[in-house]
């Protein structure tokens, strides 16, 4: 999805409502996104204290996660322009394989995203290059300083899950989790 909810002290732990990102300027609460193949994106503006998580699938990228989360972290008092943004493994193009629906979908909904459909040197059917998508996003929100770990989750099974993967060769997948949090302060003795 692209909902986003604020944490702080007050987050009901016990009921918590269904997101794919969340934003904090409380110290001392770690915010952690789980995936699988899907991008996780973790911000900060460490001049205001302001963090945020989102996980990136193509349906929430697609449908405005990013921008939302960004937009979420603003409402706390951070500036855009001094987010950061750190981009951890995910599926790479080459191992994305997508079918026409898709590519319909994303078009609709973003015309100018053709570019990061492809068909690869070898595959026969279009590949959609998420990690691209997300930096593409993350730039229309203003965030110019990221970091892209460059790793393939599909491609690097001993290392990471993949949902893919594991469906592909009649497997079980894990999760990996991706977590951000403000230190706490520390009081002058």
């Amino acid at each position: 999805s692209a909902r986003v909810v604020q944490i702080d002290e007050n987050f009901d732990f016990e009921n918590p409502p269904q997101a794919d990102a969340m934003v904090t300027a409380t110290a001392g609460i770690g915010l952690g996104i789980l995936v699988a193949d899907c991008t996780p994106v973790l911000l900060a503006d460490s001049r205001n204290s302001i963090i945020g998580a989102c996980h990136a699938g193509w349906q929430g990228a697609v449908n405005g996660v990013i921008a939302n989360t960004v937009e979420a972290m603003e409402d706390l008092g951070a500036n855009r322009a001094q987010i950061i943004a750190g981009i951890g493994p995910t599926i790479w193009q080459h191992n994305y394989e997508v079918g026409p629906g898709f590519t319909a979908d994303l078009l609709e909904k973003h015309p100018e995203a053709e570019k990061f459909i492809t068909i690869p040197k070898g595959k026969t059917r279009q590949h959609f290059d998420l990690p691209a998508f997300v930096r593409s996003e993350l730039e229309k929100s203003g965030i110019r300083d990221m970091f892209q770990t460059g790793q393939c989750t599909y491609a690097h099974p001993e290392k990471f899950f993949s949902h893919r993967h594991a469906t592909h060769n009649s497997g079980q997948t894990g999760r990996q989790i991706a977590v951000i949090a403000l230190a706490p302060s520390r009081q002058a003795s």
